[in-house]
């Protein structure tokens, strides 16, 4: 067979109506929500970094994978911050995750299948992901992988190629193993709503689906080990990357409680900016609803046993844990919504569920279940469509942030190059540790778009060397640490940044105070 016959005939056959449309939609939706990401150069405090190239952390960050990848990738192709290429390959890989996990939910409605979709895609997550382009599509990648192994596990040899998946994608980034659990949960619970299981089946296919995770585990660390070792490395102290999953069992009981306020109170606690908005939180509520709603309604019409309602009970138990897992795998650590992706399982599973409809569905029941069925359809669209607002307000005011830095920056080197006595052969220190300019404001900085990896302000010393050598191509010497804290004292009186006599050149150095 021809190539070309090949594909079409790929396409034709092995994708069926409901993959094609949800990948079409989803993408559709994706670029609604971020093609201003895509089209725009957005910089945040450490994509900035990145630029022109760079993957960001790797083996020190347990992110051993990335390094693999940029390794291979450099060296065959080069390895870049590109803004549209990173961006549409992000949106094409959330995609066809997309639909896989229609693949394995087997969901056959249309509009189930574009409302997945969309929950995957416009998530507060993505958002944050596109704020670091520099390594978005590894990220992208870490999700397809966290969703390709629930969908091989149960084939043959699929136990390994699923634990494969998952060490891989914890490789790239850690948090998407939560994510992994929920589907791995939700699939449970919505074979054993249909298929009637004991407590004896749950726990059976329940340790059936453990299995790879273990692995998936024990491959990653093993695999990180030998890095660190080979490396002669220590991991990062950074978001307690080195004492991930290390917690005192006394502490358990707290956390696991955290993880059930996550989620029984999204309707009122905020929670990682995935329900800033007023419409988020009632829609967390209704969504709540709905699932109470359906599950006793299914096991009431299915004369369901005890150990049946039991089942249920425990792996809806389960499933808020395993979503909001990170809190226990990382409990030292400051959580925002890029680390939160598994809780978008938590809006699907009201979708998954209403698979189920037909199974139950009778004449006399049929205005009941279409009624609940408007009111998930009606509340997951809105959900969907203010995250897409979200996600463009977000851009929007990370567009003028970018904007103002650099017009901040360039003013700077300005008046830099114009002080008495300046040589562009005198190497700069910039004394203090923050800018002290009540000038200088953000109008955006009142407003609900602030996701995480986004910062109102980038006017600091983290970001400074960068936005002035990639924008305005100003690069200079530094000075040593004792020079430093010398003319830290001479310079103890002068005025901050952008007052006169804040820059004056002191022993052939441009000073530049900037704050204390």
């Amino acid at each position: 067979m021809e190539p070309q016959e090949a594909i079409i005939s790929f396409f034709k056959n092995k994708i069926s109506l409901q993959q094609k449309i949800t990948f079409i939609s989803t993408l559709i939706i994706g670029c609604i929500a971020h093609l201003f990401a895509v089209t725009n150069v957005l910089h945040n405090y450490d994509d900035i970094r990145c630029t022109p190239g760079g993957a960001g952390a790797g083996v020190t960050s347990g992110r051993w994978m990335i390094g693999l990848i940029n390794g291979v990738w450099n060296k065959y192709w080069g390895v870049y911050n590109l803004t549209f290429f990173n961006g549409i390959v992000v949106l094409v890989l959330i995609s066809v995750s997309a639909c896989i996990v229609v693949r394995i939910f087997e969901v056959r409605k249309i509009v189930n299948c574009i409302l997945i979709g969309g929950v995957l895609i416009t998530f507060p997550s993505i958002t944050s992901m596109l704020f670091f382009t520099f390594t978005a599509p590894y990220y992208g990648l870490a999700i397809f992988l966290s969703v390709l192994a629930v969908a091989v596990y149960k084939k043959k040899y699929g136990v390994i190629v699923s634990a494969a998946c998952i060490a891989c994608s914890m490789g790239i980034y850690q948090a998407y193993l939560p994510l992994v659990i929920t589907l791995f949960i939700l699939l449970l619970l919505v074979e054993c709503i249909r298929n009637q299981w004991k407590i004896s089946n749950t726990i059976i296919n329940g340790i059936k689906a453990l299995i790879p995770i273990i692995l998936g585990l024990i491959a990653y660390f093993g695999i990180l080990k030998f890095f660190l070792y080979y490396y002669q490395i220590e991991l990062d102290k950074y978001q307690g990357i080195d004492s991930m999953g290390q917690f005192e069992l006394k502490t358990l009981p707290g956390l696991i409680k955290k993880c059930f306020r996550n989620t029984l109170f999204l309707f009122k606690e905020e929670y990682c900016s995935i329900n800033h908005t007023g419409v988020i939180k009632l829609g967390a509520l209704i969504l709540m609803i709905c699932i109470l709603v359906f599950v006793i309604y299914s096991l009431y019409y299915r004369h369901a046993g005890i150990q049946n309602v039991l089942s249920v009970i425990l792996l809806g138990t389960f499933l808020i844990i395993g979503a909001n897992s990170i809190e226990i795998m990382c409990p030292g650590s400051s959580i925002y919504c890029l680390m939160v992706y598994s809780m978008a399982g938590l809006i699907c599973a009201p979708i998954l569920l209403s698979e189920l409809r037909a199974e139950i569905q009778n004449k006399v029941r049929e205005k009941f279940i279409n009624i609940w069925q408007w009111v998930l359809i009606l509340t997951v669209a809105c959900v969907i469509l203010n995250y897409a607002w979200q996600a463009n307000g977000n851009y929007m005011s990370s567009y003028y942030t970018t904007k103002q830095t650099v017009s901040y920056f360039q003013t700077l080197v300005t008046r830099i190059k114009s002080v008495e006595g300046y040589s562009d052969q005198y190497p700069v220190a910039f004394i203090g540790e923050n800018y002290e300019d009540d000038s200088f404001s953000n109008s955006w900085q009142n407003t609900p778009f602030w996701y995480g990896g986004h910062t109102s302000i980038l006017i600091n010393r983290y970001s400074r060397d960068w936005f002035m050598s990639n924008y305005l191509g100003y690069t200079y010497e530094t000075v040593s640490d004792e020079m430093l804290q010398k003319l830290e004292v001479e310079t103890k009186d002068m005025p901050s940044y952008p007052d006169s006599g804040s820059i004056a050149v002191i022993d052939g150095v441009v000073v530049v105070k900037r704050g204390q």
